[in-house]
């Protein structure tokens, strides 16, 4: 039985919906409806429900609009010996 239940543990992952409704201790159906709009998350539960809704949303397009040229820097341009070949490494990464 505990190796089932480490199986399930291990390649079961939950949707997000699923796990808010877990940690609520609520109905998935209850959560899709406050992402949703469709119920008005006033007070209680559904206002706790949306804030974590939104952390999650917040936290996630942190990430996918972070973009610099940072990014660019590869190893080839970090040993660059000159300003110059760095330069034109780097226009290469980017174009």
């Amino acid at each position: 039985m505990n190796l089932q239940k480490e199986l399930k543990e291990k390649y079961y992952t939950k949707m997000p919906y699923q796990s808010i409704a877990d940690k609520y201790e609520t109905t998935y159906n209850y959560v899709i409806d406050i992402a949703a709009g469709n119920r008005k998350a006033i007070r209680g539960k559904a206002l706790e429900i949306k804030k974590e809704l939104e952390r999650i949303v917040k936290g996630t397009e942190e990430v996918e609009v972070e973009t610099t040229l940072d990014n660019y820097y590869t190893d080839d341009v970090r040993l660059a010996e000159t300003e110059q070949e760095e330069y034109e490494l780097l226009c290469k990464q980017v174009n």
